[in-house]
């Protein structure tokens, strides 16, 4: 269904009015330098492609006679657009064996040409050292790499010319990549099966030279005789639309979105735009430049709608989504996933997810607020960077996301083993990472309980957006109850090099009853110090309250303190923790704002 999809892509992105995609026997290459030729066969000064400013690619896409694959020690030369060793033989190892075969392969494609053209691509390859007429400047910038093409003293390029294009269409034709005729996989007809799927290039990760989704490299994979890709029994056609219209996914930022190791590309059964520009944002990806004030503001309002539970009115609900997440894997390319659905279907589920993830938050860090999930998901990486969050994460989230289905378990486990590493609170840690990480917990708690709810005895109304004080879940009402204790040790001590979070917080959320004897005891003593500081009186007496009303939900008889807590408890545990430090104190009396306000403050900087 892959295979199939991405052809009929390449055939409706053949026949759209403006083709982003390239004929059989033509791709699209980047393109660094290009070498101006004379009429008399000599060489200008090479012309850069790239864009200015230190920000700027350092390329330009052009559409070229199609590039093969390079393997092996064989030279194995590309039709005017080449890199400087071939075109120039600028390699100190095998350049000259190099611009030899690039020699000679022109020569022969161009003989029948006529025209002043073609006779000065005739004179330049002719020339021994073409290179002769650079500086040492100008040869050091092209040994650097990048692709170079050919062009003529009036500005045009070699490829455009007609003559020239229609001498490589005729090579095309008459060389066939194929001699074995067979039934095609995908569109059940006959016809010249390929031998391989093409090259992708341009993905991180994967080799320079590019990598093949459909690749069949050892003896062990073929059957029935078959050698490499007619395993596959992929038409001529076939894999060259599909692979093509693969590396426009790639290649277009409209329809790609990095996640970790992974890059998920995306695209529509139809023409729409707008719907794109919507995808995009669903899947965590920014705004194109190119993107109009209309469509953004069309995509804002959806994206409102979609929050609230509503469908994206402004658009057309029934567009169907292919959605592929694809890593490298060597000279191959591994599919992590395929999702497929209507934008109805997949904003549905993705309002959801918004809702699901939707918590309080202190409102100095509402602007940092995000809902994308890569971003939240880092918060199970080590140091939060993206090459540690491994795909087997990503995967199954991203899944969840767009199904709608229960998020796995690892990642509780995930978030519960960085809690325990960093407590959220190292120097390194962003403020809001507590925010980012107790939204996380209360999706996977609310959507288990939501799609498992024979597993777990928890109702969904007990994990809010907001501090629920009738919750009497006890890792609820303990996370809370840390939350308190830590505030009276800051209004007691105010700045200190560590808090009781750094040395007790995941010993109170796996054994409680250990240390909430001992955590009570050091409360009374900073009550204490509060009562003696008449300025802070006033805070003493609210965060005394505020034990009586958590101390009221905890089970009075037996132990009301449990020895251990499982995984759902802990993470009510971190919710309730999190809840408790960024509610808004309730103001008791006017004497108390001030007391309330300065310990909100001093913690939260």
């Amino acid at each position: 269904m892959i295979l199939s999809e991405l052809n009929n892509l390449y055939l409706r992105l053949l026949d759209s009015d403006e083709s982003a995609v390239p004929r059989r026997g033509w791709s699209v290459e980047k393109v660094t330098w290009a070498l101006p030729i004379g009429l008399d066969g000599s060489l200008g000064s090479p012309i850069y492609q790239g864009g200015e400013g230190g920000g700027a690619a350092k390329f330009r896409y052009m559409m070229v006679p199609e590039h093969g694959t390079r393997s092996g020690t064989k030279p194995l030369p590309f039709f005017l657009c080449d890199t400087a060793a071939y075109l120039l033989g600028l390699e100190e190892k095998n350049g000259e064996a190099k611009h030899r075969a690039s020699s000679e392969m022109h020569l022969d494609l161009i003989a029948d040409c006529v025209g002043p053209k073609p006779n000065a691509l005739r004179a330049f390859f002719c020339r021994e050292n073409p290179a002769e007429d650079l500086s040492d400047a100008e040869r050091e910038a092209l040994t650097q790499g990048g692709m170079c093409v050919l062009a003529f003293e009036d500005g045009s390029y070699a490829h455009e010319d007609e003559e020239l294009a229609q001498a490589w269409r005729m090579h095309c034709e008459a060389q066939g990549a194929s001699d074995l005729v067979g039934q095609c996989g995908v569109t059940g007809e006959i016809g010249k099966l390929s031998r391989l799927f093409p090259q992708v290039t341009g993905i991180p990760g994967a080799q320079s030279s590019g990598a093949s989704l459909v690749s069949f490299n050892l003896k062990s994979f073929e059957s029935y005789n078959k050698s490499q890709g007619y395993n596959a029994s992929l038409s001529e056609e076939v894999a060259f639309g599909a692979g093509t219209a693969l590396r426009y996914l790639f290649q277009d930022e409209r329809h790609r979105v990095r996640m970790g190791g992974m890059t998920v590309v995306f695209w529509a059964d139809r023409p729409a735009a707008i719907e794109d520009a919507l995808m995009l944002q669903m899947l965590g990806g920014q705004a194109a430049s190119a993107e109009d004030e209309v469509t953004l503001q069309l995509v804002r309002v959806a994206l409102d709608r979609i929050r609230s539970g509503k469908g994206p009115a402004t658009m057309n609900a029934e567009v169907r989504y292919f959605v592929l997440g694809i890593s490298p894997n060597a000279a191959r390319l591994a599919v992590r996933f395929f999702e497929t659905g209507t934008l109805g279907q997949i904003a549905k589920n993705y309002g959801q997810y918004l809702r699901d993830i939707d918590i309080s938050c202190n409102p100095k860090f509402a602007e940092k607020r995000s809902t994308a999930l890569l971003r939240l998901l880092r918060q199970t990486a080590l140091l939060g960077k993206d090459e540690n969050l491994p795909a087997t994460m990503v995967n199954p989230c991203l899944r969840a996301m767009l199904r709608g289905s229960a998020f796995p378990s690892s990642l509780e486990t995930a978030l519960l083993s960085r809690m325990r590493a960093d407590r959220a609170a190292g120097s390194s840690n962003k403020p809001w990472d507590m925010m980012e990480r107790a939204s996380l917990m209360k999706a996977c708690l609310v959507r288990k309980r939501r799609l498992l709810s024979q597993s777990t005895s928890m109702s969904e109304s007990e994990v809010t957006v907001a501090l629920n004080r009738e919750n009497r879940n006890v890792g609820y009402v303990l996370g809370r109850l840390f939350a308190v204790l830590e505030r009276a040790q800051q209004g007691a001590q105010g700045e200190v090099g560590s808090t009781i979070r750094d040395k007790y917080m995941s010993s109170a959320a796996t054994t409680p009853a250990r240390v909430y004897a001992n955590l009570l005891s050091l409360c009374q003593k900073h009550l204490g110090a509060m009562r003696r500081d008449a300025s802070k009186k006033g805070l003493a007496n609210y965060i005394e309250r505020e034990l009586e009303q958590i101390f009221a939900l905890l089970d009075g008889e037996g132990q009301p303190i449990p020895a251990t807590l499982g995984n759902d408890d802990q993470l009510m545990f971190y919710i309730g923790f999190y809840q408790e430090r960024v509610s808004p104190w309730e103001k008791r009396d006017k004497g108390q704002e001030d007391e309330i306000q300065e310990s909100i403050s001093n913690e939260e900087e």
